[in-house]
């Protein structure tokens, strides 16, 4: 099959861990290799494989009981990420070679859940705000990036809505509440935040609409100290 484009959230229901295979019970408590996700970015040490109905992946050495269930050599759904925006849903594959101990080689079995799948298109991909910020950049001259890495952040990973490369900066857009309805900026916003700063970068938390009044956060790479807003917000001008 053609892989599909899915939703994040669809992503996070059919794997949600952060190591490659997601573990899960059945139906008399058994566990199984329920799901794979991994990257196929190029510039990836492991150069994870996927094409023509075969796969290669790199064996974590450190989840060896994980391993071991791939390797009984039922179906897995696969899932792939590039390190952009999309995250590719493959069907379902199997270990093919049950006495590799460095790489899971991989056939393709069958479509598995694909027509279930939310598909990402536009509209899921991008909130108004988001929207709005785009507009607001594209008012300024900036260039900008939407959804470009995925940062790890404790057990889980997290991927800025917006990069401005003139500035090394990423940028998150948020409303005043979360989906949950808790205030916000909450402490996963935070942490989510602070993951990408630690990382090297500028970081800034907007909420609000870009094209009215926002609520800015800014952290500087590697610092605790946050300021209102970027020094750089509003001087910028289109040529």
């Amino acid at each position: 099959m053609e892989p599909i484009q899915i939703t994040n959230s669809e992503a996070t229901r059919i794997h949600g861990q952060r190591q490659c295979i997601s573990v899960r019970k059945d139906e008399i408590g058994g566990l199984y290799a329920h799901c794979m996700k991994f990257s196929t970015n190029a510039k990836n040490r492991y150069k994870n494989t996927i094409g023509d109905g075969k796969a290669k992946v790199a064996m974590n050495l450190r989840t060896s009981f994980d391993n071991k269930l791939v390797l009984k050599g039922k179906p897995v759904h696969i899932i792939t990420y590039g390190g952009g925006t999309a995250t590719l849903y493959h069907g379902r594959y199997k270990c093919c070679d049950l006495n590799n101990t460095t790489h899971f080689m991989m056939e393709y079995f069958d479509e598995g859940i694909s027509n279930e799948l939310e598909k990402e298109t536009e509209k899921t991909r991008k909130s108004k705000l988001e929207e709005d910020a785009e507009k607001f950049f594209e008012s300024r001259g900036w260039i900008y990036e939407y959804e470009p890495l995925i940062f790890p952040y404790g057990n889980k990973h997290y991927t800025p809505d917006f990069y401005l490369p003139e500035f090394h900066c990423f940028v998150e857009i948020k409303g005043f509440w979360s989906p949950e309805k808790e205030k916000e900026p909450t402490q996963l916003t935070y942490d989510k935040c602070k993951a990408v700063k630690d990382r090297g970068f500028a970081m800034l938390l907007l909420q609000g609409s870009a094209l009215d009044d926002p609520v800015f956060m800014f952290w500087q790479p590697y610092s605790e100290a946050e300021a209102k807003s970027p020094w750089w917000w509003n001087k910028r001008k289109r040529n």
